[in-house]
């Protein structure tokens, strides 16, 4: 039951996060501290990680970075 609450508001709030990044200066006051924005679906970011995730293991391993 609890799970089917959460999925059904994913929706409402992947609109409510769209909608903030698309208001002025959301772009530039994330840029100003180092973020960067990606508006994306949560689909689109979960492929995102897991390429940021391929790329910096393969230079980990070059490197001989081991976790603790």
């Amino acid at each position: 039951m609890f799970i089917g609450a959460i999925n059904s508001l994913l929706p409402l709030i992947q609109e409510g996060k769209l909608r903030v990044i698309a208001t002025p200066g959301f772009h530039q006051r994330m840029a100003a501290i180092g973020v960067d924005v990606l508006g994306t679906t949560p689909a689109a970011y979960a492929k995102t990680i897991g390429d940021d995730y391929a790329k910096w293991g393969k230079v980990a391993a070059a490197a001989g970075i081991k976790p603790d």
